[in-house]
Parts: structure tokens; C-alpha cells; sequence
């Protein structure tokens, strides 16, 4: 029988030659990586899965979500015109929605809403269940009724794709993964979920889906006015009032200058030319501003196109 030996291992055996920095880092990359591609995954099962919930469902949805009926209270609540003045306002972006959604082959489904909101900002956004805000901001800073057309046909596009269902399919994803990472308990999920993802999330709109409702806009265009003059003005004025430029690869919604080059590339290969036609003749001051230049001569000059070759 062999006499039993205990042997002196040698020093350093276990230790591991590299950095410990180094091998923090390089576990550190490989998980992140690997949440990443899980994240990246579910995003892709979010979007094909969510589209085959029936627009009908997205109003029971859209009522979950406090934060949008807060901020539409607010809106309400923010306004500084008369109830006339509002409704004739009201009654124009309707019409106007009826004559460029009748050309975009809308979901049977989808009844669009439109809002128009007594407020300065600059904007305009599309959500669920068909609804539709415009700002009088906006108004202010359109030129023809071609430009507020391109507008609103954008914002029926990302309805027409259904984009805002999709947004908030990420959305949920990534609060999700938040959750998880953050520690929030089963029990305190669903409340963390609804507040946290009608904030940050319910309207992130990827620069894809900005660039086809663009598309979806030049087609409503075509379709309705034959031209696509006065599609790119607010784009104009978002170029050289929109304050600090954030890099288009930063950014989730395309360069105005991107998207302006993208307007005038389909004109020249539809081969159109026109003007943009007037706002109608306003009979109350909700109007005025937004119709002064175009009512002086009784019509909307064509808005400038851009070197197709600039950058």
C-alpha cells in the first residue's frame, strides 16, 4: 500500500495570470451583450406580435394609460381662444383629415381623431386609437394647406403602419427589462409598468417608422393634389428654428434637411410641378397668422427645393 503524502502545492496555482480588471471587463461585455441580443429579440417578437391586436382594443389601452388623459386635460385646459374660434379651427383640420385620409386606404377599423390643441409648441403627434393632436403652434408656422396636408397625412401614416401599438409593444419590452434589472417586485409591476412606459415610452417613434410615414405622406400627396409642393415647409422651419441640432445618428427622428432632399428626390422622379394652394380665407383669428403670406397675393408660393445634391 502507497504511503499516503500530502505535497506543498505551488504558489499561485489558482491565480489566474490576467488582470482582474481585465476579466471583470471582458464578463461585463459578454453579458451586456448577451441582454442586448435578448432585448434586441423580444423587440422584433413585440413588433410582428402586436400588430394582430384588433384596433378596436387599442381604446381599452390607450385608457390604461393616465398619463395621456393627464396630458390632453392639461392641453384642454391650456387654451386661450374662444369656443367659436376653436370650432371653426376644429372643423377645417377635419374636413382637411376626411379629403387626405380618404386617399391613404386607411384599416376599415380606424376612425381618426383629430385634436387641435391652443398651445405654442410646435408639434404634432399621433396615438392610440386613432388620435391625433395638433398644435396651434404648428398652425402659426404653415404657409399653405399643402404643408398642414403633409402633416396630417405623416401622422395617419403612423396610424395607417401602427406605429403607436408598436411603440408601446417596445415600450413595455424595455420597462420590462428595466423591471428586472432594477429589482421592482411582481406585485408592484403593474403600476410601475403604467406609469413608466406612458411617459417615456408610448410615443418613441424609431427614425424607420418616421421615415415611412413619410412615405405614407408623399403617397397621400400624389394622391390627393397631384404634387408635392408645400410638403416640405415645416421641415424648413424645423431646420432653422429647431435650436440646438442633434446628430441624425443620435437622434430619433431623421435631419429636417434629410427629410426635406427626400421630398424633393420624389418630386423629381414623379416629374411634378405646381404651387401649393392657399389656407382658405379665415373669418376669425385662430386663422390669421398662419394665412397672412398666402392671402396677400391669393396664393402659396412653391416652397423652395434644395440642391438634390447638398448634404
Amino acid at each position: 500500500m502507497a504511503e499516503y503524502s500530502n505535497p506543498r502545492l505551488p504558489e499561485g496555482i489558482n491565480v489566474s495570470t490576467e488582470n482582474p480588471l481585465k476579466d471583470f471587463l471582458h464578463l461585463l461585455l459578454v453579458t451586456g451583450l448577451g441582454l442586448a441580443a435578448a432585448l434586441f429579440l423580444l423587440i422584433l417578437a413585440s413588433d410582428f406580435l402586436v400588430r394582430y391586436i384588433p384596433i378596436r382594443y387599442e381604446a381599452a389601452l390607450a385608457s390604461k394609460m393616465p398619463q395621456l388623459v393627464a396630458q390632453s386635460t392639461v392641453m384642454e385646459a391650456a387654451t386661450t381662444e374662444t369656443a367659436e374660434d376653436r370650432a371653426k379651427v376644429q372643423a377645417y383640420l377635419d374636413r382637411l383629415v376626411g379629403k387626405v385620409g380618404s386617399q391613404m386606404a386607411l384599416p376599415s377599423e380606424l376612425t381618426p381623431k383629430i385634436h387641435y390643441v391652443d398651445a405654442d409648441l410646435v408639434n404634432a403627434f399621433a396615438t392610440l386609437d386613432g388620435q391625433v393632436f395638433i398644435f396651434r403652434g404648428l398652425l402659426e408656422q404653415v404657409r399653405s394647406e399643402n404643408a398642414l396636408a403633409f402633416v396630417i397625412a405623416h401622422e395617419l401614416g403612423h396610424l395607417k403602419l401602427r406605429h403607436p401599438i408598436k411603440a408601446l409593444g417596445r415600450g413595455l419590452v424595455v420597462v420590462v427589462a428595466l423591471s428586472a434589472i432594477a429589482g421592482v417586485s411582481e406585485t408592484a409591476l403593474p403600476d410601475w409598468l403604467v406609469n413608466t412606459s406612458g411617459q417615456a415610452t408610448l410615443l418613441s417613434f424609431s427614425r424607420d417608422m418616421e421615415l415611412d410615414a413619410d412615405e405614407e405622406a408623399m403617397n397621400a400627396m400624389l394622391a390627393t393634389y397631384g404634387h408635392l409642393a408645400g410638403s416640405g415647409e415645416l421641415f424648413d422651419y424645423l431646420a432653422h428654428h429647431d435650436g440646438f441640432k442633434v446628430p441624425a445618428l443620435l437622434s430619433t427622428h431623421p435631419a429636417p434637411d434629410s427629410r426635406i432632399r427626400a421630398i424633393n428626390e420624389r418630386t423629381v422622379l414623379e416629374k411634378t410641378t405646381s404651387i401649393a394652394e392657399p389656407l382658405p380665407e379665415p373669418n376669425n383669428s385662430a386663422l390669421t397668422d398662419m394665412s397672412s403670406v398666402c392671402l396677400k397675393v391669393n396664393v402659396c408660393l412653391p416652397y423652395p427645393l434644395l440642391p438634390l445634391a447638398a448634404k
